[in-house]
Formats: C-alpha cells, structure tokens, sequence
C-alpha cells in the first residue's frame, strides 16, 4: 500500500475497498473531518462538505487549511478541510481542464 510506495502520493479513495480504516464517528455536519495516521506515516482524512470524501497520502500532515465553499444558494462560506484535500482541488482543476480540453472535437 502507501507505505511502499518510493515517491509522494496523495490521492482520494473509496470507503469500500477492502484495506480502509474504519473511523470512529460519523460526521455531523458540513466542514467537520476526522484524521487516522499509521506509525509509517500514511495519512487518512476523512471530510464532509455536501458529500464525505476521503484521502489518501504518504506526504502531507495531518492539518487544517481554510478553503471557502459555495452553498446551494450561491453564497461563500468559509470552512476548514484537511490539507490534503485542498491540495487535491488546486491540483484536479488543470487535470480536469486539460480532460475537457482532450474531448474536444476539432472542425
């Protein structure tokens, strides 16, 4: 798993696979997250925003980032996440824009 890996890795990661911690609590509302580290340094983070995401990494800690958040209606709001998830979003924005940008079909 992570802790063979030879190079940073951070990444998201579905609940149901078979090697996934069970958390101690479930998640009561927006922003709230939880974080399990392994003695080899592998990092858990579990966050609620509109859906649980949880992620994956054998580089970042086990910190807060402040990221703001649009709600249903349009307006801001500010939360905290966990640092690997805020790397994540900065990271997937040009992957997806590079996906969208691959399917575009040329006249």
């Amino acid at each position: 798993m992570m802790e063979t890996l030879k190079f940073p890795a951070v990444g998201t990661c579905i609940k149901t696979r078979k090697d996934v911690p069970n958390f101690a609590t479930k998640l009561s509302k927006r922003g709230k997250a939880e974080f399990l580290v392994t003695k080899n340094g592998t990092m858990w983070a579990r966050w609620l925003d509109s859906k649980e995401v949880m992620m994956l990494s054998n580089c970042l800690i086990a910190k807060y980032a402040k990221v703001n958040c649009t709600m249903k209606d349009g307006s801001q709001e500010e939360f905290e996440c966990p640092v690997a998830i805020e790397f994540c979003n900065k990271i997937m924005g040009g992957v997806d824009l590079t996906d969208q940008m691959a399917n575009v079909e040329l006249d």
